[in-house]
């Protein structure tokens, strides 16, 4: 397994350690969520999460196969066919439920891994006990060797749950463990500039 994450470069980000969510914290940042700039207001400016910063915290790949949610039900029964040797496994129509599958001692664990990474850390949705159908495929594709670009979804899914906790009154978010991490360095880095500049400035 580890040959394989590390060809497809989700290695990095499968050994980075847990850690423990700052609600306080991340509450704060999402409060000063803009949507229309995409970007934290704050009193001295704005800042926002960049795919280089992805890239830096996670190393995830930003370039490769664009990820994408596919409803074809053939490509998903041949998915799970080749992943799974079955048909299907148990879903409701949209997701599948990771706690059924991990029970079942009959369904190969190496797939169940790469889902529960996704579902659990890349894309994380309100429950992060279930994983879209629809990507199905892609896990395919990673047992294939297919790199896909991982930034661009991972940014892209921080910024829309933002948008839907600041306009929508969603109460979970997707990707926290990146936002955190980002904002332990870019407001350490924006607290040292403001200490400079006061030193600098002049009381006379």
């Amino acid at each position: 397994m580890e040959i394989l994450l590390e060809a497809v470069g989700l290695g990095p980000m499968s050994r980075m350690p847990s850690i423990t969510l700052d609600h306080g914290l991340l509450t704060a940042l999402a409060e000063r969520w803009h949507s229309e700039s995409q970007c934290f207001r704050l009193p001295t400016g704005e800042m926002t999460v960049t795919l280089e910063d992805v890239w830096w915290i996670l190393r995830v790949p930003i370039i490769g196969t664009l990820i994408e949610y596919n409803s074809d039900v053939g490509l998903i029964r041949a998915a799970c066919s080749d992943l799974f040797d079955v048909d299907d496994i148990p879903h409701d129509g949209m997701t599948i439920a990771l706690h059924e599958c991990i029970s079942d001692p009959t369904l190969h664990r190496g797939p169940l891994y790469i889902m529960s990474l996704i579902s659990g850390f890349l894309l994380t949705d309100k429950t992060g006990t279930s994983f879209p159908r629809g990507l199905l495929p892609l896990v395919h594709g990673i047992f294939s060797g297919e790199r896909y670009c991982w930034g661009q979804c991972i940014l892209a899914h921080l910024y829309w749950d933002l948008h839907l906790i600041t306009y929508h009154g969603q109460k979970t978010m997707g990707p926290a463990s990146l936002l955190q991490i980002w904002s332990w360095d870019a407001l350490w880095a924006l607290y040292v500039s403001e200490t400079q500049r006061s030193h600098l400035t002049w009381h006379g």
